[in-house]
């Protein structure tokens, strides 16, 4: 019964909508916040991520030009971050 419950919370978050609030953010946007940013300071500067690990410790999001931006979180900090175009 546990599984039962632990898969469908799971489905729901993986599906959950929330990539229709995120915005596009601009590259110099992304490089302008410094590691060590609280996951709240981010969310405040850039809005909601497209896509976030079940976890919370990566978040995706959108560059107006096309591409991505992945931050990684450690303790709630960011610690490393990238642009895929």
């Amino acid at each position: 019964m546990k599984r039962k419950i632990f898969a469908a919370l799971l489905i729901a978050a993986l599906a959950a909508p929330a990539a229709a609030y995120a915005a596009p953010v601009s590259e110099g946007e992304f490089a302008a916040l410094p590691l060590g940013t609280s996951k709240s300071d981010v969310h405040a500067s850039l809005g909601n991520p497209e896509t976030a690990s079940v976890n919370g410790v990566k978040e995706v999001y959108r560059l107006t030009n096309g591409g991505k931006a992945v931050l990684m979180y450690s303790g709630g900090h960011t610690y490393f971050g990238f642009i895929v175009h």
